[in-house]
């Protein structure tokens, strides 16, 4: 951003311990979870003019944070809650899962219009606190730039240019991959289920024996096995095809002349793929002669690692995305190409202009796909009988692309309530052939309600860690999801006792007997010693309550645990750190 920001921020050392300092924001946070909390300092100097309305549009307009973030008070302590909802959408933007908004601990007034301002931001196990510091730093910064700045294009594109190049790529460019991962621990936060990073993206949802494990949309009951055999698609159907499942015909070839001698075999129309890769990657489709059948293999074969290509019999279609989680539907999606929609008004080529403005307008990390405007969309358009010039009746989708992909992006429809029975089976079938506990089985078919052996459907694909939160109907399933996927809030029974005579720990252990004759086995732990629910001591390698706490939260044996501490302190620091 342009060098004449002053803000004069420093950085400070940052306490390790959580401060319990009470907020001093007038309004509580949308999501009333709080997760672990971290606390940071900025030292400051606030400008002399101070224009809060402006920052805001920033934020909602520009940000698109469509929370509140207004408070009572200072403008010192108005500016600071505010950078607390930046602070949280920088980090879920770089793929860290900060949902708790954090709050405002201390403002201390110094000197010539200067202040410390002490926040708790989240604090995720394994995530170099180093990032957080930065992006609480550069919260301050932008703040104060947006106060100068008028939402303009080019002030726009700045802001943008900063965000990425300061915070979002340098974070995401360490962070294990995958856009899943947030919107299912967003999910799981909304629901009040707590969760601790485990490590390289991998996260333990709910405490003790209540607790799952997940990485994005794979789960710890999902197959090795099944995951090596479902990422290579001969292997995919050859197990489908033994198991009694309508699986594709197709053919592996390595060079040309194998490529049409297969096509001349299976008959056109033919499909080619790599058989190595997933996401519509390399796919060509709709292919009728040589010329293309060629042109096809030479583009898949570029991109195969293993040169291992397939032509395939295309079966009559689209591509349905049955999500199959714990032996159930979750969801079904028609596959669409990126398409523009009609309003009866606009031409073909106005209507991908706008699609383009109204994205490009959009910060990157929240744009979707851009709408082709190349030779290949004209084509397609043709295929479909329109032109560039042609105004399609309100409501019409005109396709840019052949098919979805990766490489183009597309759109997705609604099918769940109108897919065939004998449709969800075997899909169903196919997770568990596979042993995927959480599976994307696509389906080819005209007619997704109708039996697949009556239109000569085909499951095309099993797929291992299928998207997951991306589309809307997928986001609008996860709350069901998290219902089979984990009992209840996932968390556990909690109790802490305070004081350090022997009476309290007596008091504690009644307590924990009661539990265990419940039939729960229920731990007993003070930082030096813990018990099991046969009374026998479990041994650790640290006497830290928190230690401690962590490390029984992350034994699948425990079903309950009662914590004895010394003060009313450690209890309240005790119960932040749980969440």
């Amino acid at each position: 951003m342009r060098d004449n920001i002053d803000t004069n921020l420093r950085d400070l050392p940052t306490p390790r311990k959580p401060t319990m300092q009470k907020t001093n924001n007038s309004k509580k946070n949308l999501l009333n979870s709080q997760q672990p909390t971290k606390q940071y300092r900025v030292n400051l100097t606030l400008p002399n003019i101070i224009n809060l309305d402006l920052v805001d549009a920033w934020i909602s307009q520009v940000l698109e944070i469509d929370e509140d973030t207004s408070c009572n008070g200072s403008d010192m302590n108005k500016l600071a809650y505010k950078a607390l909802f930046i602070i949280k959408n920088l980090l879920q933007n770089s793929q860290i899962p900060a949902f708790y908004t954090g709050t405002v601990v201390n403002i201390i007034s110094q000197d010539n219009n200067s202040y410390a301002i002490d926040l708790a931001i989240v604090d995720i196990n394994f995530i170099d606190d180093a990032h957080v510091k930065k992006t609480v730093n550069f919260a301050f910064k932008v703040l104060f730039w947006m106060m100068k700045n008028e939402i303009t294009p080019q002030n726009r594109q700045e802001f943008y240019k900063a965000c990425l190049n300061e915070i979002i790529n340098p974070i995401t460019s360490v962070q294990p991959i995958g856009i899943s991962r947030i919107h299912t621990l967003k999910a799981a936060y909304y629901k009040n289920i707590p969760f601790i990073h485990l490590g390289d993206g991998v996260y333990q949802l709910g405490w003790g024996s209540k607790a799952k494990k997940l990485d994005r949309s794979i789960s710890e009951a999902d197959s090795a096995i099944g995951s090596k055999l479902s990422q290579n698609k001969v292997n995919t159907a050859n197990l489908l095809r033994l198991a009694g499942l309508p699986a594709p015909l197709h053919g592996v070839v390595n060079n040309n002349a194998n490529a049409l001698h297969v096509a001349k075999q299976l008959g056109y129309p033919v499909v080619v793929k790599p058989s190595d890769l997933d996401r519509g990657e390399g796919v060509s489709v709709d292919i009728t002669h040589d010329t293309q059948l060629i042109k096809a293999f030479e583009e898949a074969f570029t991109l195969s690692k293993s040169k291992k290509i397939l032509v395939e019999k295309q079966a009559k279609g689209m591509c349905h995305r049955l999500f199959v989680a714990q032996n159930e539907l979750l969801y079904a999606v028609e596959r669409l190409p990126i398409s523009v929609k009609g309003d009866g008004i606009k031409t073909v080529a106005r209507l991908i202009d706008e699609a383009n403005n109204i994205q490009n307008a959009r910060a990157p990390w929240l744009r979707s796909k851009p709408f082709p405007h190349d030779a290949l969309a004209y084509k397609e358009i043709e295929k479909h009988g329109f032109s560039l010039h042609s105004v399609p009746k309100e409501g019409t989708w005109i396709p840019l692309r052949d098919i979805e992909s990766t490489k183009w992006g597309g759109r997705s429809e609604n099918v769940t309530e109108i897919v065939h029975p004998d449709n969800i089976d075997i899909a169903i079938r196919a997770a568990k052939l596979f042993g995927l506990n959480i599976a994307g089985i696509d389906i080819i078919t005209a007619d997704i309600s109708q039996p697949w052996y009556q239109t000569g459907a085909i499951i095309n694909e099993v797929n291992f860690a299928p998207m997951f939160g991306v589309g809307e109907t997928s986001r609008s399933s996860m709350p069901a999801f998290f219902d089979k996927f984990i009992e209840g809030d996932g968390r556990i029974p909690l109790e802490i006792f305070v004081g350090e005579d022997e009476e309290t720990l007596k008091k504690a252990k009644r307590r924990q007997q009661k539990l265990i004759k419940t039939g729960l086995r229920c731990y007993l732990s003070t930082a030096m010693i813990t018990f099991d629910e046969r009374d026998s001591e479990v041994k650790f390698m640290h006497h830290s309550i928190l230690m401690k706490a962590q490390a029984l939260l992350l034994n699948h044996n425990v079903d309950a645990v009662i914590f004895v501490v010394e003060t009313e302190g450690i209890k309240e620091v005790l119960l932040e750190r749980l969440g």
